[in-house]
């Protein structure tokens, strides 16, 4: 997470853990899961889009990342963090910039 190419987009505290998102630019671009503020790469997510994120969001309890796309794909994808393993990956019906995760459901996500 420390790479100019690099930048932290989303942190989460969860059951005194503390965990922070990093996206890696670039062709095919990965998501960075990261424990703050060590830095410490605990997981590397890929398979989404092919150019840009342009936002991602935790589930409360850490377990899951939910990133949207920018231009080729427009798309939404959720990984589980534990397994690396991407859950979804499906097209948005116009370009989004924010995206969220119910608190009290992980399963029901918000895009605008």
């Amino acid at each position: 997470l420390t790479s100019s190419k690099s930048g932290l987009n989303s942190k989460v505290c969860y059951e005194l853990k503390a965990w922070a998102i990093g996206l890696k630019a670039g062709y095919d671009p990965s998501v960075l899961v990261a424990r703050w503020p060590s830095r410490e790469v605990k997981a590397t997510l890929t398979g989404g889009t092919d150019l840009e994120y342009v936002a991602v969001a935790f589930s409360r309890d850490g377990g899951r990342v939910v990133a949207i796309s920018a231009a080729t794909d427009h798309a939404l994808f959720v990984w589980d963090v534990a397994s690396q393993a991407k859950l979804i990956s499906a097209p948005l019906l116009s370009a989004s910039r924010f995206v969220s995760v119910n608190p009290a459901d992980p399963d029901l996500l918000c895009t605008g």
